[in-house]
C-alpha cells in the first residue's frame, strides 16, 4: 500500500517471471486469520504493514525448452 492507495504487483511480477522463462500456473490466496464460528478473525503477521490480511502465493513452472 502506497500512501493510502492499493497496489497490485501481480501483473508486473507475472510478466517478469515470463521474461525470466517461467510459466504462471496458479494463484493461491493465504488468509491471515482463524475461524471463529461463522467468522474469520484476523491474525496479523508480526512486522507486516497495517491492514495486511492475506498473502498471495504464485505457482510458477520453468518453461521447458525444446
Amino acid at each position: 500500500m502506497r500512501a493510502g492507495c492499493l497496489t497490485d504487483p501481480l501483473g508486473p511480477l507475472i510478466a517478469a517471471a515470463r521474461t525470466a522463462g517461467f510459466c504462471y500456473l496458479q494463484h493461491i490466496v493465504i488468509v491471515h486469520g482463524r475461524s471463529n464460528g461463522d467468522r474469520i478473525e484476523p491474525t496479523p503477521i508480526m512486522g507486516a504493514p497495517p491492514g495486511l490480511i492475506h498473502s498471495d502465493l504464485l505457482v510458477l513452472s520453468a518453461i521447458a525448452s525444446a
